[in-house]
């Protein structure tokens, strides 16, 4: 006790003769300090559009936007995720300089010709959005409401203006509308000397740091006028800058921008990205009344379990311990009649063994993933962070995938090992860089930023071919070295007669009960994929932890309570059916999936490169779905056939 307390004591004496330092947060994006005057670089991501259709989205030039000098068209450097999302943060030539306010600033005025005109039409008729940024703050346009300020990301190319048509003037048609003038507005916070570091403290100017940027766009026709930029106001809005793609001679379009810069003493760096990620209240209400209700479904599941254990088992295993006799013995019925051959190797061996290390190697990366979100590691001013940090986990837990499958292979008896290790080596790995493949093709037709140039095609496979696979192999390697645990029942020379017990196939039990644990992540399911495909943040990582610990447990018990009923109708295959009983919850993900693409408002409208991308993604996951789910169930049940059979008498 002394000796605790002596450690207590040096721990706050230590404490005590700490210094302050600076820290940033975990992302590890370093926080940047403006003099006054020196220039503040707006990038342009790229072009994006809601829904669906913006899972196309195209880099900034690819539309005839003014460039600048050749010297500064560069982009930043990108990381694997940037890449792979068709991100590209290609430098503009907005001239912004830090707290000079600027007023009808000329972007470009040039000539664009008919087909140049008709491509920015078909922009922003389809509804694509422009994303910048400065200083890795994203461009946001604020609209005030009755509940308060909505944000929203990226700046519109345009909108469709609703002009009467000659014919009937009750009749409107739709015509472009370009943007060409911006009101950046530049929220920035000083930079207090405490938290300065030394290196960028150097020198006695105040420095500043940009927390905000805000853009509100309008279309004008008129603002060059007789050589001379005015009407820049943006209280005094002009005729629309309409857009006429059938004029031969093409048109005439100047772009303008003006820059205000405003202290925001609230609002500090570390908590900029705040506005952006606020919850709504009615959705956090929400996921709290769904967690609720998947509670309520794991208990009643849990209550069935627990009868099951408590009533059927310990009362099989007291009555099974009063037979005395043999003959009794053999007279009893019941899940203990198959322990000759309860632990007889499965049909396709080979393919169990290699879904179940995949699907570990799955569970293990999600869990990890979940962990670190609760942590903030995987902010959204980190870009491309979370999808880098996938695929590095992938490579690396590649080790585990073999390890389980070789495992589980050897204990199964099994003799085909090559089989086994580039089974799990390449199976989902495989059916991924297939998936990624075929969609880059597709991709690469449309023009899209999203498609990935060739040598990022060959880093990818050479992550895969010369990190992923041998870490497999190595996995493999060791599983078969293990030393295996013996079955608690021996398994007979011949196979038990499995009596007919049900019209119905087991296969029909497996599909129904993967129902229970899509109920459980069902709504979760929603935001996730409005998430994914919509590009909205998803930032609820608490409820998505707990919804996925309730997932595990519904995996666990559905497969229990299956292998369970199977085993007690004197069936000893009970090795698949483990598996699909809550594996079967891929199936309902997908079609889900696909009830969630039809109720799409904009379904006519689709390009067929995005649903192409939608359909095989959504196969992917779905795939990766059942293998997760399923070899969660198969290792619960795997421990509760061994543990119930463990007290079994053989004679």
């Amino acid at each position: 006790m002394a000796g605790r307390s002596l450690g207590f004591a040096l721990l706050i004496v230590f404490a005590l003769f700490c210094r302050a330092c600076d820290g940033f947060y975990l992302p590890g994006i370093a926080q940047e300090n403006f003099e006054e005057g020196f220039p503040l670089p707006v990038y342009a991501d790229r072009l994006f559009a809601p829904g669906f259709a913006g899972q196309l989205p195209y880099e900034y030039f690819s539309l005839p936007f003014c460039r600048g000098p050749p010297e500064t068209l560069r982009q930043q450097h990108l990381n694997l995720g940037e890449i792979l999302l068709g991100q590209r943060n290609q430098l503009t030539d907005y001239r912004i300089n830090m707290l000079a306010n600027e007023t009808c600033q000329v972007y470009c005025s040039q000539h664009f010709t008919s087909d140049e005109v008709q491509k920015f039409a078909d922009k922003i008729m389809n509804g694509y959005f422009v994303s910048l940024n400065v200083d890795n703050m994203p461009a946001v346009m604020r609209e005030e409401t009755p509940k308060g300020p909505k944000i929203s990301v990226g700046v519109p190319l345009g909108k469709k203006k609703q002009i009467p048509t000659k014919a009937n003037k009750l009749i409107y048609e739709y015509r472009p509308a370009i943007f060409n003038h911006l009101q950046f507005r530049i929220k920035y916070h000083r930079a207090s000397p405490q938290s300065v570091s030394d290196l960028s403290a150097v020198g006695d100017d105040d420095q500043y740091r940009v927390v905000g940027f805000e853009v509100q766009p309008r279309s004008d026709e008129n603002i060059m006028t007789n050589g001379a930029l005015e009407g820049c106001e943006m209280d005094k809005p002009g005729e629309e800058m309409e857009l006429d793609p059938s004029n031969p001679v093409g048109q005439i379009i100047t772009f303008s921008y003006n820059v205000e810069f405003v202290e925001d003493k609230e609002l500090h760096w570390a908590t900029r990205w705040d506005p952006l990620l606020v919850t709504d209240q009615a959705a956090v209400l929400f996921h709290k009344r769904y967690l609720l209700y998947s509670l309520l479904v794991i208990f009643t599941l849990s209550f069935l379990v627990a009868m099951i254990l408590a009533r059927t088992v310990y009362l099989d295993y007291a009555r099974y311990d009063n037979l005395d006799s043999a003959d009794e013995i053999e007279a009893e019925s019941g899940w203990k009649q198959v322990h000759g051959d309860v632990f007889r190797p499965p049909q396709y061996k080979e393919y169990l063994s290699i879904c179940v290390g995949c699907g570990t190697q799955i569970t293990v990366i999600v869990v990890i993933t979940l962990a670190f979100s609760l942590l903030g590691f995987w902010s959204p001013a980190y870009r491309g962070g979370l999808l880098t940090s996938l695929i590095l986990l992938w490579v690396l837990t590649s080790v585990l995938a073999g390890f389980v499958s070789a495992l589980l292979h050897s204990e199964f008896g099994g003799k085909n090992r090559k089989v086994v290790t580039l089974g799990s080596a390449f199976f989902f790995s495989g059916s991924m860089f297939a998936t990624f493949f075929f969609v880059n093709l597709v991709l690469s037709v449309a023009g899209s930023s999203a498609a990935v140039r060739f040598l990022t095609l060959l880093q990818l496979l050479l992550l895969w071919l010369a990190l992923s696979v041998p870490l497999n192999v190595f996995g493999a390697f060791l599983g078969y070295k293990q030393k295996l645990r013996e079955y608690p029942c021996p398994t007979n020379p011949l196979p038990r007669e499995i009596p007919e017990y049900s019209k119905v196939p087991p296969r029909v039990f497996c599909f129904l009960s993967g129902l229970i644990p899509f109920v459980v992540v069902f709504m979760e399911l929603q935001f996730v994929m409005e998430a994914l495909w919509q590009r909205n943040a998803y930032i609820m990582a608490g409820f998505l932890c707990s919804v996925f610990l309730l997932l595990m447990i519904a995996c666990v018990e559905v497969s229990l309570v299956l292998s369970y009923l199977i085993l007690s109708q004197e069936d000893y295959r009970w090795w698949w059916t483990s598996f699909w009983s809550s594996g079967s919850s891929g199936l309902y993900v997908f079609l889900y999936g696909l009830l969630f693409f039809l109720g799409n408002q904009n379904l006519g409208n689709m390009h067929l490169a995005s649903v192409c991308l939608y359909f095989c993604y959504t196969v992917l996951i779905s795939q990766g779905f059942t293998l997760m789910t399923g070899s969660v169930g198969f290792l619960a049940s795997r421990t509760f056939v061994r543990r119930i059979f463990a007290a079994v008498r053989v004679d």
